[in-house]
């Protein structure tokens, strides 16, 4: 039973209250709807694109992959989608930050911190690699007369590379959100099942 293992480690004379100065903040099922949308967005983005690069890269057609950047840089609805993006960066970045500054000074669970430290380095990889790797790339591939093979297949590891970190982002705000039922300062029912018991 997932209730009983989650209350395995709780004393059941003990009397757990919250306290947001001294606690975490608790993950809220409005927190785990957005993540799940963003999350499924930017998987689907970077498999359509990982899918595109692979297919250019097996066909040896690395101009093919150049047409389809400039056609994303140029459609109208992407443009929205990086304002949107430029709009929800700042704010993730603060709280994913905020999070993890938050292990040294409040309250929660091991499982909790480990969650919220594995978030942190998914997020800010995730970043850089975009930011730092993926981009140039891009641009140069664009910017070039004669499209290079070698630009497609570093972009193909990228990509991978992405989804991997994409797909990990997708999953964390499950296992958070199931960290947080089964944590008894935010619902004392689990200890009143315990002492039933």
């Amino acid at each position: 039973m997932p209730t009983e293992a989650a209350t395995s480690n709780v004393d059941s004379n003990s009397v757990v209250e919250y306290n947001p100065k001294l606690h975490k903040a608790p993950f809220s099922v409005i927190a785990l709807c957005i993540t799940t949308v963003l999350g499924t967005y930017f998987s689907s983005v970077t498999l359509i694109e990982l899918s595109l690069s692979s297919y250019c890269q097996q066909h040896q057609q690395p101009e093919l992959y150049s047409q389809y950047l400039n056609f994303k840089r140029n459609a109208p609805i992407w443009k929205y989608w990086q304002i949107l993006t430029l709009c929800i960066l700042p704010i993730r970045a603060f709280v994913i930050t905020r999070d993890v500054l938050q292990c040294l000074t409040r309250k929660a669970n091991g499982r909790r911190h480990l969650l919220d430290f594995i978030n942190f380095v998914q997020f800010y990889t995730l970043l850089y690699t975009t930011r730092m790797k993926v981009l140039p790339l891009e641009t140069e591939l664009i910017n070039s007369k004669i499209p290079s093979f070698q630009t497609v297949e570093q972009l193909t590891l990228l990509y991978s590379i992405l989804l991997v970190l994409n797909i990990t982002g997708w999953l964390l705000p499950f296992f958070r959100y199931s960290n947080w039922k089964s944590d008894p300062v935010f619902h004392p029912s689990i200890i009143k099942i315990k002492k039933i018991e």
